[in-house]
């Protein structure tokens, strides 16, 4: 190890530092979580509150990715036809096909978002303000796009609902949501999905 004695003691000290604070926060939750000693009704009184469980938004990220190919926020399309029309115009067949491509790859994405399990984050940071307002409402301390494995105690809420809605989806498109949802998604080699 470089350098002098000193910042070598000074930085195991913060090391340690660091693991004892560590592991006193790590002591302090499992404490809080153990039940009362005593059985009782003294016990039970003398023993803190329950912590409540943590509680975590769940949601059909294929709904998602249908409330947002049919909203306002979905002004991409709209961009590459332009952009495409300009080459066009300028006789420029390279970057005509540079925009088809893209073109095609983000319809192919959208499709794995709308029909199978692509993660659709790159749609949600068009509502990431509005996120904090669908925890309180929900009740939830996170929102996640799905859960492995969850400890007892964590309870899933779904919450694809209150996300659905921050894309203002119009009655076609809750209509399309609804349907999707009797489906299971797809598989990955189930696409590209031809027009």
């Amino acid at each position: 190890m470089r350098g002098s004695p000193r910042s070598r003691t000074c930085l195991l000290v913060v090391s340690s530092c660091v693991a004892l604070a560590c592991g006193a926060v790590a002591a302090s939750a499992l404490r809080a979580r153990l039940p009362a000693e005593e059985p009782g009704e003294a016990a039970a009184k003398a023993a803190p509150a329950a912590k409540p469980g943590v509680r975590v938004g769940v949601f059909e990220s294929r709904a998602i990715a249908v409330a947002f190919a049919h909203s306002g926020f979905n002004t991409e399309v709209e961009k590459l036809t332009a952009e495409y029309d300009q080459a066009k115009a300028a006789g420029d067949e390279k970057r005509m096909a540079a925009v088809k491509e893209k073109a095609s790859k983000r319809q192919d994405r959208l499709h794995r978002q709308g029909f199978g399990r692509e993660p659709v984050d790159n749609l949600l940071v068009h509502v990431r303000g509005r996120l904090p307002r669908v925890c309180e409402e929900a009740r939830v301390d996170l929102i996640a796009s799905g859960i492995v494995h969850a400890m007892p105690g964590v309870e899933r809420v779904d919450v694809t609902d209150l996300l659905v809605r921050e894309f203002h989806p119009d009655e076609s498109t809750l209509k399309m949501i609804e349907d999707l949802k009797k489906h299971e998604p797809l598989e990955f080699e189930a696409f590209p999905i031809e027009d």
